[in-house]
């Protein structure tokens, strides 16, 4: 085999792979009721080379704990980059939300996550969000949720940058988060 075929064919078995790993990345955790932790993993990576070398890595996490009234979801996400040998992306997000029903249709929830990426310049994103919300539909096999509530982000940077006139190392602000949620139990 030439090594321009060994070439291609390393590059569409990476391209597959990834394809395959990205599918079993976005799987959710099954939600049940009964107060068990539910987990689902995913890894995704991609390796080619050639005129130029570069490779990839993802790896993403949820869980989950339900029971008749309360849920807790805490999740992950992990992103790594590099071309011709140096790195071109670095990634990491981390949250958790609860939610706790106050009758059968209406609910509260609070969220907290961080976020890191150094090639956007940002050290710590950190989001604290709250509110209430209404179950359109809930049944033991599909939910489809609207919220909203308030969130606080503040953010860190590695480098000062200017922001609203201002050169500054970090920035803060509140907002109002409305947003609808259609997931399969």
């Amino acid at each position: 085999m030439s090594h321009s075929r060994t070439i291609l064919s390393t590059t569409l078995l990476a391209a597959a792979s990834t394809l395959g790993a990205a599918g079993i990345a976005q799987a959710q955790v099954l939600v049940k009721p009964d107060g068990q932790w539910r987990a689902a993993l995913g890894l995704g990576a991609s390796l080619s080379s050639g005129n130029s070398d570069a490779s990839n890595v993802s790896l993403t996490g949820e869980a989950v704990r339900a029971t008749e009234v309360d849920k807790t979801s805490l999740y992950g996400n992990l992103q790594y980059a590099r071309s011709g040998g140096v790195a071109t992306g670095e990634q990491l997000r981390l949250g958790g939300r609860q939610d706790h029903d106050l009758s059968p249709a209406a609910f509260a929830f609070a969220g907290l996550d961080f976020e890191r990426n150094k090639f956007s310049n940002l050290k710590l994103r950190s989001q604290l969000t709250g509110g209430l919300g209404y179950h359109v539909l809930k049944s033991p096999e599909t939910s489809f949720d609207i919220f909203s509530g308030l969130g606080y982000t503040e953010d860190k940077y590695f480098d000062p940058a200017l922001i609203d006139g201002s050169t500054r190392s970090s920035y803060g602000s509140a907002a109002d988060a409305g947003a609808e949620s259609a997931q399969p139990r």
